[in-house]
């Protein structure tokens, strides 16, 4: 499905930035079940697009006609809503749903005011993002409007959609969605397209993304062996020239072995020599009286 990029699609935080456009459908929309049923939420589906409006008419045709106008729950007067907004919640057609009450919409028109994003982890913005829509159909009973958050954990899966996933209700008429995703991680830690056409893998399949603290923005930490923002050079070797230090332990280690050589000559060819033989031994006592052809000395 095509996808379109508009500044709704697009936050920053600090220095990590978020770009979810990839996700965000031209004329399309995602059809998300719960995986878990949580509070009955699998007798719903969830329509919902990412920074860009859904038009009723282009969902499946049951849908498209419940959804084209939407009230508040039964029981609550208010005038219909007729604008496109980007999150619906419609009761399936196995749900005996009474009129009026089968298709409410969790959001009003995309625009800067009715969207708001945070941070997955407030300490660590590597974990991933969240969007949330915000002033649907009035909640019935209530001031309260409905709204739609959608949790992007960041997650190394350029490839998955939101279709089963783990829905909530964590308070009257607010709704939650959490979604793995690579693209609910921070654009700081790439996506580079595959090889030969293989899925986008994050930090090129090679590292994993993170926050750096000292350098306050995630980035992306490459295994051994790779390195670059993407992880995906190949790390150079260790060099292969002499270090001053290694040259001044040959260095040294050479003036051992020449002082051990000359102290095994001093032994073997010198001092070994006077002790087997004492004549040489007798030569280095002898005075110069004792010398050949002397005379004795007469008193």
């Amino acid at each position: 499905m095509p996808a379109q990029s508009s500044s709704f699609t697009k936050f920053d935080f600090g220095n990590s930035s978020f770009d979810i456009s990839p996700l965000s459908l031209r004329n399309g929309w995602y059809g998300v079940q719960d995986g878990q049923n949580n509070m009955g939420s699998r007798n719903y589906t969830y329509y919902l697009n990412f920074g860009a409006n859904i038009d009723p008419a282009n969902l499946p045709y049951l849908a498209a006609l419940d959804c084209n106008v939407t009230v508040p729950g039964s029981g609550y007067l208010s005038p219909a809503t007729f604008a496109s907004v980007p999150a619906y919640q419609y009761a399936n057609p196995s749900i005996r749903a009474p009129t009026g009450d089968k298709c409410h919409r969790l959001g009003s028109p995309v625009s800067g005011s009715t969207m708001s994003w945070g941070l997955y982890d407030s300490t660590n913005p590597s974990r991933g993002v969240w969007v949330q829509y915000n002033g649907g159909d009035r909640c019935p009973g209530t001031s309260l409007y409905r709204s739609l958050r959608v949790w992007m954990l960041c997650y190394d899966d350029a490839t998955n959609i939101p279709d089963d996933e783990v829905v909530l209700e964590t308070s009257n008429c607010a709704y939650e969605i959490f979604i793995k995703s690579a693209f609910g991680c921070p654009v700081q830690c790439p996506l580079p397209a595959g090889d030969g056409g293989s899925s986008r893998q994050l930090c090129s399949g090679h590292g994993v993304c993170d926050f750096d603290a000292s350098m306050g923005n995630s980035r992306c930490f490459c295994n051994p062996g790779f390195d670059g923002d993407d992880c995906s050079g190949v790390a150079a070797g260790p060099a292969t020239g002499l270090s001053t230090a290694g040259g001044v332990l040959i260095g040294v280690s050479v003036f051992l072995a020449l002082t051990l050589g000359f102290l095994a000559y001093l032994w073997f060819f010198k001092i070994a020599r006077l002790r087997l033989d004492p004549t040489a031994y007798s030569a280095l006592r002898a005075g110069p009286e004792d010398a050949p052809g002397a005379s004795p000395t007469v008193q």
